[in-house]
């Protein structure tokens, strides 16, 4: 089993920038406030940060499917946060308007939040097991 620690250096800021580009990707195509904008993209640029600082270690796991698979949980956990409060809780906006507007906002949350991080979990987990790991894993952890 690959050690926390070697991952974590990698999925933080794969999660800080799936969380960050979903909420800006999201904020131009419903137009929110300037303010959570601006937060999603200092949620992005720190990953960035946090990426590049990951680079100039040596026993960092460095893996595409790590990389978008938490990329892809931090867009999920997004969206089923920001579903639920804007969405099901505040009704500020909505999936789809007029009628049945609970059940489309609902099936966001599941299909554009849960859905995605379960989609992004299998992407990670793949490079964790043993039978699939990619050459740069095993040269990482030296096996």
């Amino acid at each position: 089993m690959i050690e926390e620690v070697r991952v974590r250096p990698l999925a933080t800021p794969a999660l800080l920038l799936g969380i960050g580009l979903g909420g800006v990707i999201d904020g131009i195509v419903i137009g929110w406030s300037g303010i959570l904008l601006a937060v999603t993209w200092v949620l992005a640029v720190a990953g960035v940060i946090l990426l590049f600082r990951a680079g100039r270690r040596d026993d960092v796991v460095w893996s595409w499917r790590i990389f978008i698979g938490t990329m892809l949980l931090g867009w999920g956990l997004f969206n089923v946060v920001e579903g639920t409060i804007d969405q099901l809780v505040l009704g500020i906006h909505h999936t789809h308007p007029g009628g049945n507007t609970f059940v489309w906002d609902l099936g966001f949350v599941i299909i554009g939040g849960v859905a995605l991080m379960l989609i992004g979990y299998l992407i990670a987990r793949t490079e964790l097991s043993g039978s699939r790991m990619s050459p740069a894993t095993r040269r990482a952890l030296g096996i």
